[in-house]
């Protein structure tokens, strides 16, 4: 399993793997205070059904 950031050239070099997006909130390095609310693909080489409802 691995979560990376957003990026087409990411997907591209999974393709044919398992993919989910998760909501992510990033705050390290965030000013605000307010941590800003993102996406981001989790792949695995298997069904995370499998051990669960791990990802949603």
């Amino acid at each position: 399993m691995v979560s990376v950031n957003e990026h087409s050239d990411i997907r591209n070099a999974f393709a044919g793997l398992t993919m989910h997006e998760v909501g992510i909130k990033y705050s390290v390095g965030n000013k605000s205070g307010n941590p800003a609310e993102s996406r981001e693909p989790v792949i695995t080489n298997y069904e995370p059904g499998i051990i669960g409802d791990l990802l949603g």
